[in-house]
């Protein structure tokens, strides 16, 4: 083909396809001249930018980023706005049924009467755009081709001497017109039609798609191990739905060595046309997050991800700290965090400064700086000005952070650069703009925007059916070409009357017209390779499949697999079960206090391993943040609003001497401070409505739970919120009781307020479940008369415990009629029985015992140290099963 013709094709995939096959042709020739190849839609643009001595202003050409935005602020303003629900995803349908009218040389009238309202609608947007575009001098992009045919009539247009279009199907009759017109003014316009005899395919099938897949993959791998210059395609029908699969299996079967250390940015063997939106990268994905931030505050799931991403200034050298500032908002549990709140929160403050772990003096410097410089940001300005702007923010946080910008990342930062510049352009048709109107429309212009990486072409392309018509291949497989999906069902544009896209034979009009469309697109990919194969999978899940009528004619084959085992296989048989000596950690020191309080005993009796874990390395999961209130939050408010009851009513006399008037007005009372100082630190939760509902229940619990005290035998409260330091077995800590009563004979009651359903038959046993009670009892000096659950949940007020004496109260029985007479035959044996087995559990603790012992089966349950522990691979294996099942 002689180098001066110039070659179009439908998409730039086929151009850049074509261009290639010319380099590898001309690798041996010393001088050769480029042959132009480019997309239809760069050769229009192209013309236009080159277009000579316009007589009358130039027409504006709308880029694709302001037609949108042209057309979502016609259906904004339009009387059917308010009813749209996505108007960005409405504006992009009704640009495609504008084009879809353009290409067909054919219109709408907002006022012919047949007309339903969605096409009406359409119709009325259309008129206005066109008006729009008329008054300013615009030129939208679907009336392109006719401006252009216009120009070359007038001479104002250089055209190539000859033009030949290849690969398309079917050419729309407005782009026939305007080939028309290029011939008429002398360019030797030709259409390339031989697509050659069929090559040798044969049909297959397979059980499900993942062993389809991983059939094709193998048969590829085979190929290039042949011949690594063998151009390989997998041609998927439904390749976005395909995707995940697709990229899991090519990376264990064609570069299984990309798991290895440094290896992770090594070329891919492959290529994926399907590219993903530019939001989903994670340097575009990080600086949207960030200028979102810088409007209002974010959840904390958010926060958290952008406290651990590379992508902030800081990053590297604060890692370990961001980490532990993210723990720390959890643990406050607070849902949501702005930027004040975050600067204040990462600044070092008072007397620790910089040696309190999770101070972050980097990132508080970065975000103070986007802080300052967005309060002087103005309420409205032009999309440029915004772009500026946005720019300036992310500069000040330090994104793209302190690694190296190379590689994927460096394409991304240029193309989010260049969208950047698109919202500039956004001047033309929206001059001012909020910030978020400007942050919502550089978001869809990056969810809009595919990006697909560029690199070396690599053997094995991955393509969709409608990119793979035309292009050539040394071989080809077409998987997932089942009946379902191939040919595809009709989709006509809601937009435009059905029949008058059947009448004008539009894409996606009618199944007739999809099913000669598919046997077109099949005809060219069975053309494009020499040999190949056709599968389908014969299920996915319950429903069965058949390979597409299309492919039905093949003959059935069985394609030669070369033996190939994953690497991840290899790796697991390669090694046994390798036994390391188990070292004891290091004792606990003598004298320190001991973290982790009453707790420290409940974990060691539940799994040595986990207190271990837990309390002598930190190892702990995140808190998971929900709306409102947590559990613990509201079992605190419930602590304190009995709390400032009995500080109030002190003993049961005065209790039931209270008239219920004075009685109500004192619980309200007590709520109205426990809500008051929980409003200080959850200001955002505690407020109106949310808050009196919260008053309510508390008023409502605590007084049904008096109705209970009424019923003790005399008592009078000696403390609240007790703190104490204990020791036991050489352990250190402290310890908090809930609730001390007075009786009447002296005794101390020790009673704790339990939300749940507290169980007293948890105190007994070597390693008691619930040992918090157990403790504070055998601990005190004072003499003791009872141990108490008070469990306050509406609806099912009840005390839990036992008592040394009987009488204490008709739901608590003495020590002789309980479960604990098993174990004690009286009060002191019961104190003696507590004291042996909380020593036992504290020595195992203060020595290092830490063996992977779960008491019982479900008590993994709500354990996340399972990845560390490897409980389920050191068990045995019935035990595991009944593990995992309990988990």
């Amino acid at each position: 083909m002689p180098p001066d013709i110039l070659v179009v094709t439908p998409n730039e995939r086929m151009a850049r396809h074509l261009r290639n096959r010319d380099d590898r042709q001309t690798r041996e020739v010393l001088t050769w001249e480029p042959r132009e190849i480019l997309s239809w839609r760069s050769w229009l643009q192209t013309l236009w930018d080159e277009a000579l001595d316009w007589q009358a202003p130039r027409p504006i050409l709308l880029r694709p980023a302001q037609e949108a935005a042209l057309w979502q602020q016609a259906l904004e303003d339009s009387p059917q706005g308010t009813r749209l629900l996505n108007p960005r995803s409405a504006a992009r349908t009704a640009i495609e049924a504008w084009h879809l009218l353009h290409d067909h040389g054919c219109g709408l009238d907002p006022e012919e009467p047949f007309l339903d309202d969605d096409s009406k609608a359409f119709a009325g947007w259309a008129h206005r755009i066109a008006t729009m575009c008329e008054a300013r001098g615009w030129l939208d992009p679907a009336r392109l081709s006719q401006a252009l045919a216009e120009a070359i009539e007038k001479g104002q247009v250089a055209l190539p001497p000859s033009l030949l279009l290849v690969g398309f199907d079917r050419i729309p009759p407005r782009h026939e017109a305007f080939l028309e017109v290029l011939r008429r003014a002398g360019c030797d316009t030709r259409v390339w039609q031989d697509l050659g005899p069929p090559g040798d395919f044969i049909r297959t099938s397979w059980a499900d798609p993942e062993a389809e897949a991983t059939a094709a993959i193998r048969w590829a791998r085979g190929l290039l191990s042949q011949d690594p210059e063998t151009r390989i395609a997998l041609v998927v029908p439904d390749l976005g739905g395909s995707r995940t699969l697709l990229e899991r299996l090519l990376e264990d079967l064609l570069c299984p060595e990309a798991v290895l250390p440094g290896k992770a940015r090594l070329p891919r063997p492959y290529n994926l046309s399907l590219g993903r939106p530019l939001a989903n990268r994670g340097l575009v994905a990080d600086a949207l997050t960030l200028l979102h931030l810088v409007h209002s505050p974010l959840p904390l799931q958010q926060v958290g991800a952008l406290l651990s991403s590379p992508h902030l200034g800081g990053a590297e050298s604060e890692r370990g700290r961001r980490g532990l500032l993210d723990a720390k908002l959890r643990r406050r549990l607070i849902p949501e965090a702005g930027l004040e709140r975050l600067v204040r929160m990462a600044r070092p403050q008072g007397r620790e400064g910089l040696s309190r772990p999770d101070a972050c003096p980097l990132l508080a410097d970065h975000l103070n700086r986007m802080l300052d410089l967005s309060r002087s940001l103005p309420r409205r300005q032009s999309p440029a000005r915004w772009s500026e702007s946005f720019d300036g923010l992310l500069q000040a946080s330090g994104w793209p952070g302190e690694r190296p910008v190379d590689g994927e990342d460096a394409q991304v930062r240029l193309r989010f650069r260049e969208v950047l510049a698109e919202l500039r352009g956004l001047d033309l048709v929206r001059p001012y703009m909020t910030y978020m109107q400007a942050l919502g429309a550089l978001t869809s212009l990056c969810r809009e925007t595919i990006f697909q990486p560029r690199g070396q072409e690599a053997p094995v392309q991955v393509l969709g059916f409608l990119e793979a018509a035309g292009l050539e291949f040394d071989a080809t497989w077409m998987l997932g070409v089942h009946d379902e999906v191939w040919p595809p069902g009709a989709r006509p544009n809601p937009y435009l009357p059905l029949d008058l896209q059947r009448r004008m034979d539009m894409p996606g009009s009618s199944a007739p017209r999809e099913l000669d469309f598919a046997r077109r697109v099949t005809r060219r990919i069975l053309a494009g390779a020499p040999h190949g194969i056709a599968s389908h999978a014969r299920s996915v899940g319950d429903r069965e499949l058949r390979l597409s009528a299309l492919l039905a004619h093949l003959p059935e084959g069985s394609p030669v697999l070369p033996e190939f085992r994953p690497w991840r296989e290899v790796m697991h048989e390669a090694g046994g079960l390798q036994v390391a000596p188990d070292r004891p950690p290091p004792p606990c020191p003598t004298g320190e206090v001991t973290r982790g309080g009453t707790n420290l005993f409940k974990l060691q009796a539940a799994c040595p391993f986990r207190a271990f874990a837990e309390l002598r390395l930190g190892a702990r999961s995140l808190e998971a943040v929900q709306p409102g209130l947590a559990a613990r939050e509201r079992g605190t408010l419930l602590h304190e609003t009995m709390e400032h009851a009995w500080r109030a009513l002190r003993s049961q006399s005065v209790l039931l001497e209270s008239a219920p008037e004075r009685l109500a007005e004192l619980i309200t009372k007590a709520a109205e401070k426990a809500l008051t100082r929980m409003a200080a630190q959850r200001p955002d939760v505690l407020t109106g409505r949310f808050r009196q509902i919260e008053q309510d229940r508390l008023i409502n619990l605590a007084l049904e739970w008096l109705e209970v005290e009424r019923e003790r035998s005399p008592f009078e409260v000696v403390g609240f919120e007790v703190s104490r330091r204990m020791e036991v077995a050489g352990l250190v800590f402290e310890a908090r009781i809930d609730r001390l009563d007075r009786l009447q004979d002296g005794a101390l009651a020790i009673l704790d307020y339990k939300t749940g359903r507290p169980n007293p038959r948890h105190w007994l046993g070597d390693r008691p479940e619930d040992p918090q009670l157990p403790l504070y009892c055998s601990g005190t000096e004072e003499q003791t008369g009872a141990v108490l659950f008070a469990q306050v949940r509406p609806g099912d007020m009840r005390l839990k415990g036992v008592s040394r004496s009987p009488g204490l109260h008709p739901q608590v029985p003495c020590l002789a009629d309980s479960n604990f007479a098993a174990v004690a035959d009286d009060w002191t044996a019961l104190l003696n029985h507590w004291r042996d087995v909380l020593a036992s559990l504290g020595a195992q603790f203060r020595q290092g015992y830490c063996a992977v012992d779960p008491m019982r089966r479900d008590t993994c349950r709500y354990c996340t140290l399972q990845p560390v522990c490897r409980v389920y691979e050191l068990r045995p294996f019935e035990d595991s099963e009944d593990l995992q099942e309990s988990s």
